[in-house]
């Protein structure tokens, strides 16, 4: 796949695992895996990242950007504020790259150079303060939609109870960011255009295999049993 290397390894601390309410695109959240997956956990001094304009563009899902679609884009990367839910009902709000600094580097190439900010240092170069979740870059790149990298996480981070059930309104608002799309209000139609395709896609796709079954109170679905 271009430059990128699928073997690479994504070591993410669980409060970015675990953020709720994900501004990013599918293409943003793929650029910040491989931006993961390039760092030294234990080496804060180097919080630049390079990436080259095919490799860039492939992660985004453009073709042939041209400089204006480039600098939109990296906008949207650097402008978007994340929230974490931290312990005792904190939370923190802030963005997670300060710079995208796109030039030719010595031999003619456009590369993109991404920085990641103070705040969000933090959460990158943290071995030992946070629990850290990891997964091979493969997993998630291949991915075509935003709800499969998200349901991704969330089969990750509890597959190791075997079995446990989330209710269909945190599944559906929280999990997958699904939360103010009226039509996803009744389940068929949730299952139908979310939830069974972004099942079939992360079976097809990644390392995590695992089936669903609804609960139903009073002939409503209330719950989901993975």
């Amino acid at each position: 796949m271009g430059n990128l290397d699928p073997k690479h390894w994504v070591e993410k601390s669980d409060p970015l695992v675990l953020m709720r309410s994900v501004p990013f695109s599918l293409g943003e959240l793929k650029i910040l895996d491989t931006y993961i997956s390039r760092i030294n956990a234990v080496d804060d001094t180097r919080r630049t990242v390079i990436f080259t304009k095919e490799e860039y563009e492939e992660l985004m899902g453009l073709t042939a950007a041209n400089y204006r679609a480039l600098e939109r884009h990296t906008e949207g990367l650097l402008g978007k504020v994340v929230t974490l839910k931290m312990p005792d009902k904190q939370f923190l709000k802030f963005v997670l790259f300060t710079k995208a600094y796109y030039h030719k580097d010595e031999y003619g190439k456009p590369i993109i150079e991404i920085t990641c900010t103070e705040e969000a240092k933090n959460l990158f170069f943290c071995i030992g303060k946070y629990h850290y979740f990891k997964y091979a870059l493969e997993n998630v790149i291949h991915l075509t939609r935003k709800v499969s990298y998200l349901l991704y996480l969330h089969i990750l981070t509890n597959r190791y109870r075997g079995e446990w059930e989330v209710t269909l309104d945190e599944l559906r608002d929280e999990v997958l960011d699904c939360k103010g799309q009226e039509s996803y209000l009744a389940f068929k139609e949730f299952k139908r255009a979310v939830l069974a395709p972004a099942v079939k896609e992360v079976n097809e796709k990644t390392d995590c295999h695992f089936s669903y079954e609804p609960i139903r109170r009073s002939r409503k679905v209330a719950k989901i049993k993975f």
